[in-house]
């Protein structure tokens, strides 16, 4: 009974765990598919404003960002964006990319470099981002004011007017370079749609321009005051709350709870400044900010997918992150407790990617050969080992069986025999020669018939499998013994 109770308890706690972690995966899936599907349209992005519950993603993997040795100390102390799409009309929860056109770039200098920018400054800062493309258009995760990609292939790449930049061409692991100068924009001069603010909202970002007394402060001051807004009277959370009485999630978010994540942040403060006359767009992408040490460069996660503000400031675009720079810390102690182990996967798959992809390119053709030839070595001694083991074994084996049932004693009654001229030839059986045997009549009958029992004893001990047990055994002697007795008085009687 205290057996059967443990067992029982066990198996309800097993039952437990595994519905548990089937349902955080389920989850986790879902979160990405919707994640994704909504990510990669650069028409429209629905984001998670207004939502009710947690915003969760995955410690996947995305990618792998490597800076050159003399950028890494300032990417170490500064995140890098690394955006992705940008839009620049927002209304209910959606951000929409405004009659969104994708124009061709020409390839330049070799087959896999593609100019984005002419008069290309020499002194551009260089990061190489690793990562698996799908079959047929990819959205690149790319910084701000990238002016050249190099070593990508693909069939086409097109950007188009609000610095969203697609390739188009193959899957596989792609680890391309690109060159960027922070100061420079891809982006088209703006238009009407980014001063636009939706009327349901425009009560509430008058309400926080009054809180903050913004009107008459020059662009300077005002993005001063609005980071400061954000960053002491807001806090970042994952968890979605309700709007409450206020009309919508947006307005709760800025004149109740204050408190969301990042797309809260970003759509309140491209709002804002477009209320004061500056024109903004809202940017999705990735923040790139873990280091690995073991493997010397940056790893980009799902969980680590980011939204901010692209503001015009002097003639050119420029980025604006008001989220609280606590989003990191919080994000990272949501991660899984086998974040480690998935990481050390992840690693492995990577390197045996980079290794197939530098053999397949030539790069690395030496290494297909070091591999093969002590592997062709390996399976052939091993195949000659085995060989040399059946031969062995089937010798071995057929040399027991020649030697089983050499001691039987009906080899003394054909000495017997052969001692009175009756010889029996090597190619007849046994039975041949009992026949022959009768047919001479130089035997008794009796003797003949007690021999066909000998025999059928004989030939079960030299040649079924199965043997004979003891008793059979000594029958076999004992008779042998008595027909021998037999003969020799015979014999002597003679």
């Amino acid at each position: 009974m205290i057996l059967a109770g443990s067992m029982g308890i066990f198996a309800h706690l097993a039952l437990y765990r595994l519905h548990s972690f089937v349902g955080h995966k389920t989850r986790e899936f879902l979160s990405e598919m919707y994640h994704y599907r909504h990510y990669d349209d650069p028409n429209q992005r629905t984001t998670a404003i207004g939502d009710i519950g947690s915003v969760k993603l995955t410690n996947k993997i995305l990618f792998r960002v490597k800076p050159e040795p003399e950028d890494l100390p300032t990417l170490l102390r500064e995140s890098l964006l690394l955006r992705r799409i940008s839009y620049n009309k927002y209304q209910s929860g959606t951000w929409i990319g405004v009659n969104s056109e994708f124009e061709p770039l020409a390839a330049t200098s070799g087959k896999n470099n593609w100019l984005l920018a002419e008069n290309i400054s020499q002194n551009l800062a260089t990061v190489t981002i690793s990562t698996n493309l799908k079959t047929g258009q990819n959205f690149l995760n790319l910084p701000q004011g990238t002016r050249k990609i190099s070593q990508l292939p693909g069939d086409a790449i097109e950007k188009n007017q609000y610095g969203t930049v697609k390739v188009v061409g193959e899957s596989g692991l792609v680890s391309y370079q690109v060159h960027y100068d922070p100061d420079f924009a891809l982006d088209s001069q703006p238009t009407q749609e980014d001063l636009q603010i939706p009327p349901n909202e425009k009560a509430a970002i008058d309400a926080i321009v009054a809180e903050l007394n913004l009107q008459g402060k020059t662009p300077t001051e005002i993005l001063r005051e609005v980071t400061k807004f954000f960053n002491t009277e807001f806090t970042y959370s994952l968890d979605l709350a309700e709007q409450g009485n206020n009309t919508t999630a947006l307005s709760a978010f800025l004149l109740d709870h204050r408190s969301g994540h990042c797309e809260y942040f970003a759509t309140a403060t491209a709002l804002l400044l477009r209320d004061l006359g500056i024109p903004t767009r809202y940017i999705v992408g990735y923040s790139v900010y873990e280091y690995s040490s073991w493997e010397n460069q940056f790893i980009v996660r799902s969980r680590n997918s980011h939204a901010w503000t692209l503001v015009y400031l002097d003639g050119i675009w420029q980025e604006f992150d008001t989220t609280p720079n606590s989003w990191m810390a919080i994000d990272d102690a949501n991660s899984s407790q086998f974040a480690l182990i998935q990481d050390l996967f992840s690693w492995a798959n990577f390197r045996l990617a980079v290794l197939m992809l530098q053999i397949k390119s030539g790069e690395a053709a030496y290494l297909y050969w070091f591999l093969m030839l002590p592997l062709g070595f390996i399976l052939l001694r091993q195949f000659n080992v085995r060989q040399g083991i059946k031969r062995v074994d089937r010798l071995k084996d057929r040399t027991e069986d020649l030697r089983l049932g050499i001691d039987s004693e009906i080899y003394l009654i054909e000495t017997a025999l052969t001692e009175s001229g009756i010889i029996r030839n090597p190619t007849e059986t046994w039975q041949d020669w009992l026949a022959k045997l009768a047919q001479d009549h130089q035997t008794p009958s009796d003797l003949i018939g007690d021999l066909q029992v000998i025999v059928q004893l004989h030939y079960r001990y030299r040649f079924d499998p199965q043997g004979i047990n003891e008793r059979e055994r000594a029958q076999l002697q004992s008779m042998t013994q008595s027909w021998l007795a037999k003969y020799q008085k015979l014999v002597t009687d003679n």
